[in-house]
């Protein structure tokens, strides 16, 4: 099983997050949320999403529900 990990940066404004991912079809990604400030860091639970075997987009979404 290959396993790379990694870690994308983005911009969160109000509920918004925004960021720019270079997806692969056809393929499983992993994704857990962290946030920090004064009081510590807190994460999410893990999110999986599969790309479809169509080349993704630019304005496609994994998460259309965040």
């Amino acid at each position: 099983m290959e396993n790379n990990e990694g870690k994308v940066e983005g911009t969160l404004k109000g509920d918004q997050f925004s960021a720019t991912l270079n997806l692969k079809t056809n393929t499983n990604y992993y994704f857990i949320f962290y946030a920090t400030n004064e009081l510590g860091t807190t994460y999410s639970t893990s999110i999986n999403r599969r790309t479809s075997t169509v080349k993704p987009g630019p304005d496609d979404n994994p998460f259309p529900n965040l």
